[in-house]
């Protein structure tokens, strides 16, 4: 399967986490962060920021590593579910 990504940001990407259970992949660019739902090929979450270098999921939030700062979006999967970030 290959994913709806431009070519110009493959390179690009930071980090990822894939979660098996929904089929849906995390990925970190440097200036965004992109929730992607593989089944449909489609962005699920966008969140804009500058320098991202990291994610990680801790509990129900996530957290945005950049290089000036840590970016928290409380109770992730809620956002996500109703929509927010797009």
């Amino acid at each position: 399967m290959e994913l709806n990504i431009p070519p110009q940001k493959q390179g690009s990407i930071r980090a990822g986490i894939f979660f098996e259970e929904t089929r849906k992949l995390l990925l970190a660019y440097p200036n965004c962060v992109c929730l992607m739902d593989i089944g449909r090929n489609k962005c699920e979450f966008f969140y804009p920021e500058e320098y991202v270098s990291d994610v990680k999921i801790i509990g129900d939030d996530l957290y945005i590593g950049t290089w000036v700062k840590t970016v928290i979006i409380r109770n992730f999967w809620n956002e996500v579910a109703q929509g927010a970030g797009l």
